[in-house]
């Protein structure tokens, strides 16, 4: 799950899967992902570099810079962490 969020990135980590693709993904690779935010109808789509990569055992960490320049998006997620911050 996300460990943290900002709008310039996140770090999260995932359960390792022997024979996972995970392991093929490397420091500075560009990725597009989507995902959720509470209150938003759509997923974001963000175009992201993996910053650094972490492996365990039982867990892969990735820290995930984003590169994606749409204000909208990024207000979207700086929204969205006001709002939380407003209720923690």
């Amino acid at each position: 799950g996300s460990k943290n969020l900002s709008s310039k990135g996140v770090k999260f980590t995932t359960k390792t899967i022997e024979n996972s693709k995970l392991k093929d993904i490397l420091i500075g690779d560009e990725v597009s992902i989507s995902f959720p935010l509470p209150g938003i109808n759509s997923n974001l789509e963000i175009q992201r570099t993996i910053r650094n990569k972490s492996h365990e055992e039982e867990e892969t960490g990735f820290g995930i810079e984003f590169n994606d320049k749409n204000a909208e998006v990024i207000g979207m997620i700086d929204a969205y962490i006001i709002h939380v911050k407003d209720y923690t």
